[in-house]
Parts: C-alpha cells; structure tokens; sequence
C-alpha cells in the first residue's frame, strides 16, 4: 500500500512537472488543492466505484483515464499521473479550453 503523500511533497512534484512542462505556475495552488481533495493525497486511492484511481482520481469507464490512455496502475503512480494531467491540461489551454473549464469538467474536487 502506498504511503500518503505530504501536501508539501504534492506541491514539490506538481511545481516540478509543471516547470517542465510549461504550464503556468499561477495554476500550481488549485492543481495542489485538487489533488487534495481528490485523494486526500493518497497515491493509491481507489474511488467511484473502483472506477477512478490515484492521486488525481483518474476516472476510467468512459472519463479522462481512458481518454488519456492511461492504465489504472500508471493513474495510481504520482509521477507519471501528474505529469499526464499537466499535460492534458496545457494542451487543452493551448486549444483555446479556459483552466476553469478544464478542471471544472474534468476533477470535481477543483473548487
């Protein structure tokens, strides 16, 4: 079972990968509060039914895990989910998809 993760060490990997991949750094403190609320900062997170999965509560069935292509065990790894929700989130602020939006419909915990 996978240890739950400090907020600090959520802020430090999410602050990370989003230096890397350019995602405006203004956006770090909701990503944080979300994943937060999402998981409680537990990478090994099951919810929804055993439905959604990690620390950003991939949904699979339908929802952004499997439109990502993502596996829910690459979903419960922090590094690898975290850098392919910075990246769907860049790449939908690049098509012109506001961050309020894409979070709004994408993470329920984003407040």
């Amino acid at each position: 079972m996978a240890t739950k993760w400090s907020k600090r060490q959520i802020s430090d990997l999410i602050t990370k990968i989003a230096r890397e991949e350019g995602l405006d750094l203004k956006y770090v403190p909701y990503l944080i509060e979300t994943v937060m609320g999402e998981s409680g900062g537990n990478p090994a997170a099951v919810g929804d039914n055993n439905s959604s999965f990690g620390l950003w509560q991939m949904y699979f069935k339908g929802g952004l895990g499997d439109l990502l292509g993502m596996t829910p065990e690459q979903a419960k790894d922090p590094e690898v989910s975290t850098r392919t929700a910075i990246n769907f989130i860049q790449d939908s602020i690049d098509k012109g998809s506001s961050f309020d939006s894409i979070m709004r419909q994408n993470w329920s915990a984003y407040r």
